[in-house]
């Protein structure tokens, strides 16, 4: 009854500290503030956010706020088209592998891109070709690079089914608790507009792009099983092992969303003293691993290559790349980085995405739903702990953490659902949501950092410009000189002759290779971005600037460098 919620707890005052703490760590990254407005600011989030709880608490009876949910938890035919729709329409300018953009010139992408074309010819993963992302994020890429090896088309292909499971997954989530309507069709139409147009996306074709949708589907069948008073089923802990060693392969840094799962489901097993189902359960999450493991051992074994699997995705990450990324300052005591994973996730989280993790909770809890609140607050924890805990950070981490705003979509959704049933509040409700459907696809061109490079002619672009010239050699060998692959192997159809053809600058143990090979006159071309060294026997013979791109509140513009070997020589 609305009586028995009322008075402040602890898990009142805890729930409200949330907010309070990721308004500090947000406005101090990225604002200039006084030490004392910053904490005044904080300090008056906290007390409302505790007022409005206690408020909440005492005016809301839980059965006012009983969910609808579907009985049948399908996904109807218009919401589909709905999906397909937002997927297509919002990935089509603010990802640059879309067809309306001459190139993704974004580093990562071109990286994966390449190392694909060069397994699909021959070369060995680790052994012959080498980048620090998990086999997997390079036999995606395969598909993709079959539609089409000389443009992203294919790679656009990838990214919208990606994104149409993501949002099938976040609407089922939905479905869980309330039905679909106008309301939950147009909150899953905005999601991708609002999502992809943060800096979390980037220019699109991350490794995060692609793990996302799979913790949706995971979130949505651990909150499938809570909702039915359940544990996951066999089949549904077989596919979470999947799951999970599909991320491990690709990213296993991102794996943190499969502790938390299954840390919960040991807890409900201990508490119940069923034994038996949890070693069941185990059995089988640990059999569908294995399964999609399988794949990469075989490849590797058959190649002879599971030592240079070990070396180049474990032992390097682990200690050469994260070592350069720490420039080599020994790393914080453990209790420390479990504290900074949380201050980086906060610092990378955009205020909306926070505002819809935190009313999820805040709903589930007043409602009493503590499984769920459990199953969320578990599994957001190990996943930011697991990207962060390596006291390193970059802008597209935060990407997947995003799955936890369908958290926040619950309740808006069922509320809204509710005020449809009240003539005079569908009118506006339908008008409001009809011009958010609007807004929010031209917001996102203005916030995106994809669009500067819109409609940009190939000529505009060093890529294209240095591909001609190196075309119109007979010798095409090229060097991507003490930088990320930059699309200069893209845009001419070759491939890398050398192990360590991409490398962040500053990876000395990496550059030799490529040192050893200018200084034997092995290649035709080198090619340098953002500076001229002097290499003997080789003359610069072009010069282009890429077009100037916002990274944080200033333009950047680097200018390419052609290099070419002497006739003599």
């Amino acid at each position: 009854m609305a009586g028995e919620n009322k008075g402040i707890n602890i898990g009142t005052l805890l729930l409200g500290l949330l907010p309070a703490v990721y308004t500090l760590v947000y406005v101090f990254s990225h604002y200039d503030v006084p030490a004392f407005v910053l904490l005044g600011l904080a300090a008056l989030v906290y007390i409302v956010s505790v007022v409005l709880i206690v408020a909440l608490n005492k005016r809301v009876n839980p059965a006012q706020l009983r969910d609808d949910s579907s009985q049948s938890n399908q996904v109807p035919v218009k919401s589909l088209i709905v999906i397909i729709i937002a997927s297509v329409s919002s990935l089509i300018y603010l990802s640059q592998s879309s067809p309306l953009y001459p190139i993704n010139d974004w580093v990562d992408p071109n990286i994966f891109f390449t190392t694909g074309r060069a397994i699909l010819n021959g070369q060995v993963l680790y052994q012959d070709i080498t980048d620090h992302k998990g086999p997997f994020m390079f036999f995606i890429q395969i598909p993709g690079i079959l539609i089409s090896e000389h443009s992203f088309v294919g790679i656009f292909l990838l990214e919208v089914v990606a994104c149409f499971v993501f949002l099938f997954f976040i609407y089922k989530i939905l479905m869980l608790f309330t039905k679909s309507s106008f309301i939950t069709n147009a909150a899953i139409f905005i999601v991708p507009f609002y999502l992809f147009s943060t800096w979390t996306f980037f220019r699109g074709g991350s490794a995060e792009e692609y793990i996302l949708p799979v913790y949706a589907a995971t979130l949505y069948i651990g909150l499938r099983g809570i909702r039915e008073g359940r544990l996951p089923r066999g089949l549904e802990a077989f596919v979470v092992g999947i799951l999970a060693g599909f991320v491990f392969w690709l990213k296993y840094t991102m794996c943190g969303l499969f502790l938390g799962f299954v840390l919960f489901v040991i807890i409900r097993c201990i508490k119940a003293r069923d034994y038996k189902l949890l070693g069941k359960l185990a059995g089988l999450f640990i059999c569908g691993y294995m399964v999609v493991s399988l794949p990469v051992v075989i490849y590797s074994a058959a190649n002879n290559a599971l030592p240079s699997l070990f070396t180049g995705y474990f032992y390097n990450n682990l200690n050469v790349y994260m070592s350069l990324m720490n420039e080599g300052v020994k790393a914080d005591p453990l209790p420390i980085r479990f504290i900074f994973s949380f201050i980086y996730c906060y610092a990378n989280t955009y205020p909306i995405l926070f505002a819809l993790f935190f009313i999820g909770i805040t709903y589930f809890a007043i409602n009493k739903k503590n499984d769920i609140v459990l199953f969320i607050l578990l599994s957001h924890a190990t996943s930011v702990i697991s990207i962060y805990i390596g006291g390193y950070q970059m802008w597209y981490y935060a990407l997947i953490l995003y799955s936890f705003s369908a958290i926040g979509l619950i309740p808006l959704s069922i509320i809204g659902n509710r005020l449809l049933n009240k003539n005079n509040a569908k009118k506006i409700l339908i008008a409001v949501m009809a011009i958010l459907c609007i807004l929010m696809p031209v917001r996102a061109f203005f916030e995106s950092a994809s669009v500067y490079l819109l409609f940009k002619s190939k000529e505009e672009l060093p890529q294209y410009r240095f591909a001609e010239i190196i075309n119109s050699s007979e010798d095409r060998t090229l060097i991507n000189y003490n930088a990320l692959d930059g699309g200069f192997y893209f845009t001419t159809g070759t491939l890398p002759f050398i192990k360590r053809y991409s490398m962040n600058a500053g990876e000395y143990y990496y550059r030799t290779e490529q040192e050893q090979v200018i200084a034997n006159r092995e290649t035709e071309f080198i090619i340098t971005r953002g500076e001229n060294p002097e290499f003997e026997g080789y003359t610069i013979i072009e010069e282009m600037s890429n077009s100037p791109v916002n990274i944080g509140s200033a333009p950047t513009e680097e200018i390419f460098y052609l290099y070419q070997r002497n006739a003599s020589n």
